[in-house]
């Protein structure tokens, strides 16, 4: 993209417990997965707002849910190797998520937003993203 400021912040909490609202903590990420190294990622000025979000791999949605009363636009997928070994794709801050069960490489599946009304101070619209493995 040109003329734009993209924004990553990789948070890497080492503590069981979220001590800083907006740090990535153990226990916290989607189905209370270790989320110490998430990514988020950000334009400056809010620019992504609304812009769409895509698969980064073929593979199945298997959670939408959430914590403490607000789903923050989770969506986990399950991606499958050849091997039959299985990583996941998670995804927060998603609006208008997919609702197909299956996904392809490149299908959108919800778009950016803040999905954190209840955050303090407010979270900038961003994309949280974290590849997981079992």
């Amino acid at each position: 993209m040109s003329n734009t400021d993209w924004c990553f912040w990789q948070w890497g909490a080492q503590t069981d417990e979220c001590e800083d609202p907006g740090t990535h903590c153990i226990g916290a990420g989607i189905g209370d997965a270790d989320d110490t190294y998430a990514w988020d990622a950000n334009l400056s000025n809010n620019l992504d707002d609304g812009l769409p979000v895509y698969a980064v791999a073929n593979g199945e949605v298997i959670y939408t849910g959430g914590w403490g009363g607000n789903t923050y636009g989770q969506l986990l997928i399950k991606h499958t190797l050849p091997n039959g070994n299985h990583w996941y794709s998670g995804y927060m801050h998603l609006e208008n998520k997919t609702s197909n069960s299956c996904v392809k490489v490149g299908d959108i599946v919800g778009y950016i937003s803040n999905t954190c009304s209840t955050c303090s101070p407010p979270l900038p619209d961003h994309l949280h993203f974290a590849v997981y493995k079992k």
